[in-house]
């Protein structure tokens, strides 16, 4: 039974190690085929492959494997458009050393918890399914918290209630786990509870994935109302031209009419009448004349069609724009 609950502790630390090597590849990469079984089966063999090597027990020999196999993934079944596999290459050799670095903090963090509980006598399957369980929670909180966000670069901002959730669910995995290693502390071999830590690991790794993904969701339908709007404004202000257009059309009919008949009050000697003929077409010209209350061209847009609605409502209109920097509108 021991034996396998260790295959079964590899496998899943195998398991998470290549989840998150893999999403990150798939998120940050494009994908050298279109077959996604493809990649389905290489998981599959990694996990498979790094399971076996990790039953002989070899950190540095672990390490060494994850590093060759991150490099030839990396290499072959992924590229970018600025093709550079070196560069591609080693952000992921440095996620793997991240991760390998995350894992020895939950081993450091789960010895100071036995420590303080004065816990000594854990049978040693048991401890090395608690390293397991505690390497993979702290490596799983790390990398969605902190290195999957520094890594990626990614342009989506982080909301606190993200941060909020992270932090009640670590919390209740710490409590959890704490009161786990309860069951262990007479050198017990409690299977159960063993299986317990594989599912809340589990558990973990989808949760707080699935609040990733929600966060980002939620980001891109507010990204998505912004263009409607500015579309909707775009569109607005291609009718508002298109009306202008045809007033334009007008007036200049207008104006030649009136050209006409000013040339024949000159004619005639009527210079009072051609004066005020004059005005006239100033005022008819006036709506054409572009009016530039700001830099910002979208705010323009906005205060010309107002003023324009309100001046044809009978509402007297002062529009003062400060000089102030408009470029964050």
């Amino acid at each position: 039974m021991n034996t396998i609950l260790l295959i079964l502790c590899n496998a899943l630390s195998c398991f998470i190690i290549s989840n998150i090597l893999f999403q990150f590849m798939n998120g940050k990469y494009k994908r050298s085929s279109q077959n996604r079984y493809v990649y389905i089966v290489i998981e599959t063999v990694t996990v498979i492959f790094t399971t076996c090597i990790n039953m002989l027990n070899h950190s540095i020999l672990n390490l060494v494997v994850w590093g060759v196999l991150t490099g030839i993934i990396a290499y072959a079944l992924y590229y970018e458009d600025m093709d550079k596999p070196l560069r591609r290459i080693i952000e992921c050799e440095a996620l793997v050393f991240c991760m390998s670095v995350c894992e020895s903090l939950g081993v450091i963090l789960l010895q100071c918890i036995l420590q303080a509980a004065d816990i000594k006598n854990v049978n040693e399957t048991m401890l090395y399914c608690l390293e397991v369980t505690f390497s993979k929670v702290i490596l799983i909180f790390l990398y969605y918290t902190f290195i999957n966000r520094f890594v990626k670069k990614s342009d989506i901002p982080y909301a606190k209630t993200r941060y909020i959730m992270y932090g009640m669910i670590l919390l209740y995995n710490l409590i959890n786990m704490g009161v786990i290693v309860e069951n262990f502390k007479n050198g017990e071999e409690n299977y159960l509870c063993a299986v317990n830590m594989g599912c809340i690991v589990l558990a973990d790794l989808y949760l707080l994935y699935f609040v990733k993904m929600a966060d980002e969701k939620n980001y891109y339908e507010k990204q998505l109302i912004a263009l409607e709007q500015q579309a909707k404004v775009q569109y607005e202000y291609y009718l508002t031209q298109t009306k202008k257009y045809d007033q334009t059309v007008h007036i200049l009919h207008d104006v030649n009419k009136h050209i006409k008949a000013i040339e024949g009050l000159y004619g005639a000697e009527q210079g009072n009448t051609a004066g005020e003929y004059a005005a006239e077409i100033r005022e008819l010209l006036k709506p054409l004349i572009p009016v530039q209350y700001t830099e910002n061209p979208i705010l323009n847009i906005l205060l010309t069609d107002k003023e324009s609605v309100m001046r044809e409502k009978g509402i007297s209109v002062t529009i003062k724009v400060d000089n102030v920097n408009l470029n964050f509108l």
